[in-house]
């Protein structure tokens, strides 16, 4: 026993050298024999490849005027650690936006505001899903559903004032914030997961800001995890409300048909699309965000993501620009025109009723604001020699640079309230009946068929009572009524130009409903020219 002791102290210090043997071998081993290995595997640990866009094809008129250009323009960006989605890094991030949204709006600038639940002006919270349309609504909030983990089932399937809540606990919004606010927080964090399952695609979170903020951002990277300001291209129209019909607007992609169609193509979920006008029909033409029109970064990046070093860039191409028929001297003429006509039509209907009150009263019920008034309206010029649209106004009209990057609530919620539809192109969407353009189609089928010669006369002689009418009912009769005598002795040349409703039900009660019907099938068949479209290489 008393040698044991003796000994002991030289067999801890064998086994010591022992142990500081093995671990002197493993660092050899790892910093010589297999250096180039893990040298290679960190260094693949902090690449990423960044697919670069070029701009978006500009829209130009007839003679070249930009109606729709890019422009470059600072982004703010936030990216997602993946190794940081814990629970515990969420308040770290909810802090890191507040600050970045409180750095953009002391400059001026405004930050994203997509988050799809806000409260309603009794203070309700609702779902808000841009649009009327009880389907599409429904598809964007299985969506949202999906993509925030908010589905539920059966009967237990959280209400948006649930959805709101749960939303504020999870990202750990401070009980204290307001409503306000927290909308915008919970903005980035509702694209954030929009892109959950996308590698390396940063979100958002205000465009076209200020180089004073894109400076302050960039300065305080350390602190801002994640952020970063970035040049990046911005859609504007040059021409604001003027045929913001034809033209459109881009915005994000609204529901998964659309983002599994793009995405096929090698769009990501941060890409815009045209939503659309022209913006829309043409986007194979104007997109830079194909494949085929991408290119790349391969960058080093540091652990919150930030880059620190280019290694690798191959250049994108831009889209390709599109050319109108459109002249936009005469669009905006129209435009202008159009606006002064219906509102002169307004003021000589309120004269009108204003002078005969008390029928109008009757009329109405006692209801004056039922009474229908000139309040919209469309017009079109066309080449008649090659069916071309030269101008092609719907009124009232929309500012399209509104939505883009995300039309606000605020803006959203004016024209969505606004009785007249800005956002509907009466020109070429409306059911209206084809009203006085049919008297071409009754016109050529009256002469064709004989019903009428070219230079036969026909007088306007009031209401429109040949032939049986259903009982009941007020014979027709022309717009000049009652000074039936200003369309007298009219031919075709002068019925066409008089827009003379009473030659034309004269011309087409000859005929028969057979006839007209066949003309007017025989018109629809046709062959027309459509405004053209032709596409050219962008010269950026």
């Amino acid at each position: 026993m008393k040698q044991f002791f003796e000994d002991r102290p030289r067999v801890l210090r064998m086994l010591i050298a022992l142990i500081f043997t093995l671990l002197v071998g493993s660092l050899f081993n790892l910093t010589v024999i297999d250096a180039g290995q893990y040298s290679s595997l960190s260094t693949s640990s902090k690449q990423r490849t960044i697919v670069v866009k070029g701009q978006r094809g500009k829209i130009l008129d007839a003679n070249l005027v930009p109606i729709a250009v890019d422009k470059t323009s600072y982004n703010i960006e936030f990216y997602r650690d993946p190794s940081r989605r814990a629970a515990k890094y969420r308040a770290m991030y909810t802090k890191v936006i507040v600050e970045t949204i409180d750095i953009v709006e002391e400059n001026g600038g405004k930050t994203i505001d997509t988050f799809s639940i806000r409260r309603d002006d009794k203070g309700a919270f609702v779902f808000d899903f841009k649009t009327t349309d009880a389907e599409i609504a429904a598809k964007r909030e299985k969506l949202w559903r999906s993509n925030m983990y908010l589905q539920g089932s059966g009967d237990d399937v959280p209400s948006p004032y649930e959805c709101y809540m749960e939303l504020r606990a999870r990202y750990q919004i401070p009980e204290d914030m307001s409503y306000e606010m927290a909308r915008k927080v919970l903005s980035v964090w509702q694209e954030v997961q929009y892109t959950f399952f996308t590698s390396y695609v940063p979100v958002t979170v205000a465009r076209d800001v200020s180089r004073s903020t894109a400076a302050q951002i960039t300065s305080r990277a350390g602190k801002l995890t994640g952020m970063s300001a970035v040049e990046s291209n911005l859609r504007t129209y040059p021409k604001g409300t003027s045929a913001a019909h034809i033209v459109g607007y881009t915005g994000r992609m609204q529901d998964a048909d659309q983002i599994e169609q793009f995405t096929a193509k090698g769009y990501s979920t941060e890409d815009e699309i045209g939503l659309s006008g022209v913006e829309q029909t043409m986007e194979e033409y104007l997109t830079a965000n194909s494949t085929e029109k991408q290119g790349y970064r391969v960058v080093e990046v540091d652990s919150s993501g930030a880059i620190v070093k280019e290694l690798k860039y191959v250049a994108p191409e831009s889209g390709n620009d599109v050319v109108l028929t459109v002249d936009m001297q005469l669009q905006q003429k129209l435009e202008q025109a159009l606006e002064e006509n219906i509102k002169q039509i307004n003021q000589k209907q309120r004269q009108v009723m204003n002078a005969n009150a008390q029928h109008y009263l009757e009329e109405s019920n006692g209801d004056l604001d039922s009474i229908d008034l000139a309040e919209t309206g469309a017009a079109v010029v066309m080449d008649v020699k090659t069916g071309n649209v030269l101008a092609l106004a719907s009124y009232p009209s929309f500012d399209p640079n509104l939505f883009v990057g995300g039309i606000s609530e605020t803006d959203y919620a004016q024209y969505r309230d606004d009785k007249r539809s800005p956002l509907f192109n009466k020109a070429i969407s409306s059911k209206s009946t084809p009203g006085s353009i049919f008297k071409l189609v009754t016109g050529l089928g009256g002469l064709m068929e004989k019903a009428v010669t070219v230079n036969e006369t026909i007088d306007d002689k009031g209401p429109f009572t040949i032939g049986a009418s259903a009982p009941g009912t007020k014979a027709p009769k022309c717009w000049v009524a009652p000074n039936y005598s200003r369309h007298k002795a009219q031919d075709i040349v002068k019925a066409v130009k008089n827009s003379c409703n009473y030659y034309f039900m004269t011309v087409a009660y000859r005929m028969g409903i057979d006839k007209l019907n066949k003309w007017g099938q025989n018109w629809a068949s046709l062959p027309k020219r459509t405004s053209s479209c032709p596409t050219r290489p962008s010269d950026r």
